[in-house]
């Protein structure tokens, strides 16, 4: 932890002035030690003192540390000289900061304040040092951060200070150091390992501020004496999130300092400024896994003990395995304790023989944090190390002293066990033998090398096994390998069957199954406990389920067992409801029912595919009807449910018609009706016995009409028969006038027309209500042919009117050749949109404005109406655009563009379409009748197309036929001359055709005027 200036000013002036003993915790002590060396060797003076302060610990205004200051390089690098130089030289005097030299220098403590061990320095804060306790009571290691101001721990005091000289203490197997150690040599490091310490624990950072400056050298000095390193993080995240922020800011100082990805990465969560309102054990496991997916996969959790006891951390899901517990008890012994977690440490207050400082000690468990063998006599370099020992015989166990050598028993207890190697010795005739010791730290004695099959892996020995399990615990991870490498976790798979082709005993006392899903791909490692024997093999964990299936497939075997003894097969149930008591999730990815049929009998397995289940219960399927029924037995009840509540009965319907909208074939073999009432009240359920079913479903009597009606609505459907069958919809007749020869007035209380086209095809049934009943047509017809006769018998007339309802004709002069104008780019826009409309054309395809449009047979002249003649040769325009214009300007480049690429060319194909529609031989678009254009439009108005919206918006529309019609018109008109013509569909709610071709000048005005008659007599 960082010193704040404010706290060493008034140390070091209470220090100076008022000669008090000041006490801090230890690790406080160990944070001033360096300074204090300096301040008792160079005789500085307060001034100095406090200079010195300030360069290693730049304060802000507000009191806390600059961390600008200490991730600094510069002063980093310089701190750290200095620091070296000094432990140096304090190595070369006394090897650490006696009473004696603070005294003599300073005068600081008086003889009356020092004690026999050292110089104790105590805080202005009075502060009560606790009793000792019983060696069953412990201290816990709290609050140690580099960002919080200076801790006072009085209790650390009770703690014994210990050397790696005393016995009588658990295993030292590693240290843990951070910027409070300083600057630790390579040479300081071989002796800490020369007393068993083989690894170091290096703290790199700390929340996402704080970076140890001395991590640097710590770690390369660790290494260069053969010492495991690991590093630790201090947290202070409260939440997830923060978790992966600490997670990323601690991998990447790893990263930098090029730690390998297999380096052992630890979570220090003890801060208590967070212990209170979090969740510790969700947050450390998403730092965890943030670890991993920055691929660091060793991650272990250190805390103090009493956050477990506490229940602020979770052992049980962060694992033991990877928990490095805190607790220091106020009496030592070598009683290994927590020996369920991976590590202990106990204590804070080791100290060595010439090295400075005071520091953390550790016991580690599983050799996370070391890696060496203890090798007890050093002279012992002839054999194959080995960190594990496989009993798979019955061999002596031995006791060695002095290398002589006693018998205390056997292995038989030990048999196909993996046990550790403590260590090796030779006894008086070099004979290499091995000390045992189990996963709970307790020694057994030694064996003969040659006895035991030694190995490397803590996991043991593969052996096969071929068993089916069900993983019945959703707690367990899975592991990738024995480096405890996470690959899954058994939630994922819990209440499946997997196969157990083999198994591990493993050194910590489980065994681990290697296990395989159904589809043979490698599940992982996974601890027997979480699952369970299967006694059915692949057959797997019987389920109670006692729902109802319907066999809806009549290709599959039922089985007598799952050795696959067929015992009847689905085609002599197929369509029947029957009974599923239970099913089995078979190991090959199937499920198997055992049903049973309506009289108890079981029937045998079958795969769940084969069936569907009974939304209804033991009603069944529901099945879709209807149906038209008459009730004609007055004895059954009407059903509210298939719980047999009732609700009505067959007396109260007797005679009536009613519609069965759906059935069930209830599981006790009889079928029932759901029915309702002409006003679609439901009913109820009843035998389909009580009923009998209508010859003419729900349509009643056929009533002759033979009227006239107009489609007014698109939004109906249009049936094919009283089922329901959809034939065709109201939107495609919509606005056209057809025959209702007769209706039905349906049970459901609507009235059906039969409607017919002009041509005698029948459409279909429509409600009435998207109809409008219109007078004969043939009636108004005859009042526009008067009109004709009376007014417009001018030979300079060419008149033909047809009604797109019955396809009576109006007309005068009808057949009378005229020259087209520009009407004759009818057959060109007709043919462009059929190709489009039958998907050989794409509207949108640009094609190549050339020249040779204007040069090809039947070619309009250069010039003239339109757009396109204004346009350069060499662009490109689609034939939707070049459409549009021919409709919109009359446009006559585009009528060449559209006979050209549209219309092939006006090739024979084309003639041909032309000619069958004009109902005469068409050569050539520059002559027509009135009737011929009239032919053109009707095939126009029946092809619709986007035609229809073009001719209906044209810069023509304010004069001849639509000058004054209200509704739409898609026309085309032509001049030539003394010429003026107009060809159009005029949509009334009876639509039909008009054609007008003069003659002699005759004018707009007199078109748009018949056009207005007309319509009148019409619409």
């Amino acid at each position: 932890m960082y010193i704040k200036k404010q706290i060493m000013g008034s140390l070091v002036a209470n220090m100076k002035k008022r000669k008090r003993i000041i006490v801090v915790s230890a690790c406080s002590v160990l944070m001033l030690q360096p300074l204090l060396n300096v301040y008792a060797t160079e005789s500085t003076n307060e001034a100095t003192m406090s200079t010195e302060i300030e360069k290693s610990f730049e304060v802000d205004e507000t009191g806390e540390i600059n961390q600008q200051s200490i991730s600094d390089s510069s002063i980093v690098e310089q701190e750290m000289e200095s620091i070296k130089s000094e432990q140096i030289s304090l190595t070369e005097s006394t090897g650490s900061a006696s009473e004696e030299s603070l005294d003599e220098s300073h005068t600081v403590l008086d003889d009356s304040q020092k004690t026999e061990e050292s110089a104790t320095i105590e805080s202005t804060t009075e502060t009560t040092i606790p009793e000792l306790k019983s060696d069953e009571e412990y201290i816990f290691p709290s609050g140690r951060s580099d960002l919080n101001n200076m801790q006072a721990f009085s209790a650390s005091l009770a703690i014994p200070h210990v050397s790696a000289t005393d016995t009588n203490l658990p295993k030292k197997s590693f240290i843990d150091i951070s910027s409070h150690n300083g600057y630790i040599s390579v040479e300081n490091f071989k002796i800490i390992k020369s007393y068993g310490v083989d690894g170091v624990v290096v703290k790199l950072t700390e929340a996402t501020s704080y970076q140890n400056p001395y991590a640097k050298d710590q770690i390369k000095n660790a290494l260069a004496a053969g010492m495991k390193v690991s590093v630790y993080h201090y947290s202070w995240f409260k939440t997830k999130d923060q978790a992966k922020k600490e997670a990323d800011y601690f991998a990447a100082m790893a990263n930098s300092l090029g730690l390998p990805k297999d380096t052992l990465m630890v979570n220090d969560i003890e801060e208590p400024k967070i212990a209170e309102g979090n969740n510790h054990t969700q947050n450390s496991l998403e730092f965890e896994q943030r670890l991993n997916e920055l691929g660091f996969m060793n991650v272990n959790h250190y805390v103090g003990m009493h956050w477990i006891t506490s229940g602020k951390i979770d052992s049980n899901i962060l694992g033991n395995r990877k928990l490095w517990v805190a607790a220091y008890p106020y009496v030592l012994s070598t009683t290994q304790r927590y020996t369920e977690y991976g590590a202990w440490q106990w204590s804070s207050q080791m100290t060595f023989p010439n090295v400075p400082g005071i520091f953390d000690i550790s016991s580690d468990y599983h050799q996370d944090f070391i890696n060496q063998l203890v090798i007890e006599d050093e002279k012992i370099t002839d054999f194959q190390e080995f960190n594990y020992a496989m009993i798979k015989k019955n061999v002596p166990l031995w006791q060695l002293d002095n290398q002589e050598v006693s018998s205390i028993g056997n292995t038989q207890n030990l048999l196909n066990q993996t046990l550790k190697i403590n260590s090796l010795r030779r006894d008086s005739n070099q004979t290499l033998y091995y000390l045992l010791e189990t996963n709970t730290g307790d020694l057994l004695g030694y064996v003969k090398a040659n006895d035991v099959e030694g190995t490397n892996n803590a996991y043991g020995e593969y052996k096969k096994y071929n068993k089916y399990v069900t993983i019945q615990s959703g707690n367990y991870d899975i592991w990738q390998n024995f480096n405890w490498q996470k690959r899954s976790h058994s939630a994922n798979y819990q209440g499946q069957l997997l196969q157990a082709r083999g198994y591990y005993d493993h050194f910590n006392g489980t065994r681990y199954l290697t296990l395989y899903d159904q589809a043979g791909k490698w599940v992982g490692y996974l601890d027997v406990a979480a699952t369970k024997l299967s006694s059915n093999g692949g057959g797997g964990k019987y389920h109670a389920y006692n729902k109802y299936v319907t066999i809806q497939s009549g290709n599959y075997d039922i089985w007598q067992n799952f050795d696959w003894q067929k015992r009847s097969h689905s085609a002599n149930y197929q369509g029947q409801l029957l009974q599923a008591r239970g099913y089995y999730d078979h190991f090959n990815g199937t499920r198997y029912l055992t049903i049973y049929d309506k009289n108890g009998k079981w029937i045998g397995y079958i795969n769940a595919t084969a069936t569907k289940l009974s939304s209804n219960g033991g009603g069944g399927k529901y099945h879709a009807y209807n149906k038209y029924v008459t009730i004609q037995s007055p004895n059954y009840d009407i059903w509210q449910n298939f719980d047999w509540q009732k609700r009505s009965h067959s007396a109260n319907y007797h005679g009536q018609l009613l519609q069965a909208r759906g059935y069930y074939d209830h599981f006790n073999g009889t079928r029932y009706l759901t029915i309702y009432d002409k006003n679609g009240k439901w009913v109820g359920y009843i035998n389909a016995t009580a009923t009998k079913l209508s010859s003419n479903g729900g349509g009643g009597k056929y009533h002759a009409y033979n009227k006239y009606v107009t489609i007014q609505s698109g939004n109906y459907d249009i049936w094919q028969n009283f089922d329901w069958q959809k034939r065709s919809h109201s939107s495609k007749y919509q606005r056209k006038t057809v025959l209702a020869r007769g209706y039905y007035d349906h049970f459901n209380g609507a009235r059906y027309l039969s409607l017919y086209e002009n041509n005698g095809h029948w459409i279909g049934y429509i409600n009435e209500t998207g109809t409008k009943l219109g007078p004969e047509v043939k009636e108004k017809m005859a009042e526009v042919q008067q009109l004709l006769d009376q007014q417009y018998y001018s030979a300079n007339y060419g008149i033909y009117v047809m009604s797109l309802i019955d396809g009576s004709v109006a007309q005068k002069h009808g057949s009378k050749i005229f020259h087209a104008a520009s009407t004759g780019k009818l057959p060109a826009l007709y043919y462009t949109q059929k190709m489009i409309s039958d998907k050989k054309l794409n509207g949108e395809t640009l094609y190549l404005y050339t020249d040779s449009i204007n040069t090809m047979s039947n070619s309009y002249m250069r010039g003239g109406a339109g757009i396109l003649q204004g346009q350069s040769f060499g662009k490109k325009y689609s034939l939707n655009t070049i459409m549009n214009w021919t409709a919109k300007y009359s446009d006559n480049q585009g009528a060449n563009f559209l006979g050209y690429y549209g219309a092939n060319k006006y090739d024979t194909t084309m003639k041909q379409e032309i000619s069958a529609i004009m109902k005469r031989n068409w050569t050539n678009p520059f002559y027509v009748s009135a009737k011929d254009n009239a032919f053109m439009m009707q095939a126009i108005y029946h092809q619709g197309g986007k035609l229809i919206t073009d001719l209906s918006n044209t810069v023509y529309d304010q004069q001849r036929i639509p000058k004054y019609i209200p509704v739409q018109v898609a026309h085309k008109i032509g001049d030539l001359n003394s010429l003026a013509h107009d060809a159009a569909i005029i949509y009334a709610e009876q639509p039909y055709i008009l054609v007008v071709m003069t003659e002699n000048g005759v004018g707009y005005e007199v078109i748009s005027q018949l056009s207005k008659q007309i319509y009148d007599r019409l619409k």
